[in-house]
């Protein structure tokens, strides 16, 4: 039986969504008290240095029980919402809501 394809959405401000395979995030920064980044190949034939991000808040001082319940979310299923930011819902709930930033994805 072949792997089983997870992925990641994303709903981002301006309506921009991003759907991506959750084997090209390649890393997390826990940039400040409540911001996580998400960083992953960038999507286009382009693999030079540069990485797209997904930039979301989360609760103060919460990043790591964030990406706990996230990659727990993601181990059980499928499809995982990262984060919305029209509903302010996601699979984890330290996700605190607000805008979320998708950077450099091509």
């Amino acid at each position: 039986m072949g792997k089983l394809n997870k992925f990641f959405y994303v709903k981002g401000t301006a309506k921009r969504d991003l759907l991506i395979s959750a084997d090209r995030i390649n890393g997390v920064i826990d940039s400040g008290a409540n911001t996580v980044v998400l960083q992953f190949d960038n999507l286009g034939n382009d693999r030079d240095s540069v990485q797209g991000t997904i930039s979301l808040t989360v609760d103060d001082g919460k990043a790591k029980e964030f990406l706990e319940e996230l990659f727990s979310a993601s181990a059980r299923n499928a499809f995982t919402v990262i984060a919305d930011d029209i509903t302010a819902t996601g699979a984890a709930k330290q996700y605190a809501g607000g805008a979320v930033t998708i950077a450099n994805e091509v």
